[in-house]
């Protein structure tokens, strides 16, 4: 660690970067009892959910989604290739899209 590869945050961002515990191997990302998967993201003690969703891949783009929103101008994980079709992305944005009208 240098100061030229750090970079200035508060602790809740420094929080928000620390490793999920989920059982699934993806932070922020949980399975109801019917099988459905949904996302939340936590900041500043509320916390915000996704719609259910069918997959557990749709639920990780909704996560990335929410943090986009909920984060705004912070970058928390990484953006990666969803093995989603072209359908399946527009399912999970206009399902973000209803509930926090982006």
């Amino acid at each position: 660690n240098r100061k030229c590869n750090l970079r200035v945050c508060d602790n809740s961002l420094n929080q928000a970067n620390k490793r999920g515990y989920s059982k699934f191997g993806t932070k922020g990302v949980e399975q109801h009892n019917n099988g459905k998967w949904s996302a939340y993201v936590r900041r500043e003690g509320k916390q915000y959910h996704s719609p259910v969703f069918l997959t557990q891949e749709e639920a990780c783009f909704a996560r990335y989604l929410l943090e986009q929103i909920v984060w705004k101008d912070k970058r928390l994980t990484q953006h990666q290739e969803y093995q989603l079709t072209d359908a399946q992305r527009v399912n999970v944005l206009n399902k973000i899209n209803s509930k926090y009208g982006i």
